[in-house]
């Protein structure tokens, strides 16, 4: 009874870990669909532009530009 236990544990985790390793081919999906794959996959499958700063000038630091930095300082020096 035992050993039938540990079978049947073993093979629920063993079909779980197939299915989330095995790779996904995505095919075109409509809007509103869902769609099941792999993290990584998704994450490569997103498209990356090189950043435009056409238009951009930078003339004076924000306000709030030292806050953030004082106070991680800040708390350094405490500990």
């Amino acid at each position: 009874m035992r050993s039938t236990l540990a079978l049947q544990t073993a093979a629920a985790a063993l079909s779980a870990l197939a299915a989330l390793l095995t790779p996904v081919t995505a095919h075109a999906a409509s809007p509103g669909d869902a769609v099941a794959l792999p993290v990584r996959d998704a994450l490569a499958a997103l498209p990356i532009q090189q950043e435009d700063r056409t238009g951009y000038e930078r003339t004076k630091p924000s306000p709030n530009s030292g806050r953030c930095l004082s106070r991680l300082r800040s708390s350094r020096s405490e500990t």
